[in-house]
């Protein structure tokens, strides 16, 4: 199998080389066969599909830790953004309290110095006898009232 840019694909390399040794020693180990020789190893693995399937489970292996690695750095991400999230928060919360006092602060200032250059405005007095004048009206009304309830019940 070609791979676009000329490079094989490593399993299919990895057997090539293994198969064309194999194709070579046949003879031999027919000539050979009758004097079997413990110390030399066969070339060809004698299980090529535990072979491949090792071959596969190391490099899911590889490809695992990597990819644990990368999860271990995004988190640690994560949890690194979320603190600086909260401590930004903080900071914003801690400035637009010291501004909402700033700005009562000024508001009295200026409630004050109004007061001050005006002293007592004049229809504070007036104002006063209206709203005694309007509590009085409230009780004469409410005795009126009880009086008519009491004229309808006879």
């Amino acid at each position: 199998m070609q791979k676009p840019h000329g490079r094989q694909n490593p399993a299919s390399v990895l057997w090539g080389h293994l198969l064309s040794k194999d194709s070579i020693t046949p003879a031999l180990a027919r000539n050979s066969a009758s004097s079997y020789n413990p110390s030399i190893p066969p070339i060809a693995p004698a299980d090529k599909t535990g072979t491949s399937l090792r071959i596969l489970l190391h490099d899911s292996q590889a490809n695992l830790e990597k990819f644990s690695e990368r999860v271990t750095q995004l988190t640690g991400g994560v949890e690194s953004t979320r603190r600086q999230i909260s401590t930004v928060h903080e900071l914003f919360q801690r400035d637009r309290e010291k501004l909402l006092e700033d700005v009562v602060n000024v508001a009295n200032r200026c409630q004050s110095e109004v007061q001050r250059s005006l002293g007592t405005p004049a229809q504070a007095q007036e104002l006063g006898r209206v709203g005694e004048a309007v509590a009085a009206l409230d009780r004469r009304v409410e005795a009126i009232d009880k009086k008519m309830d009491l004229l309808h019940m006879v």
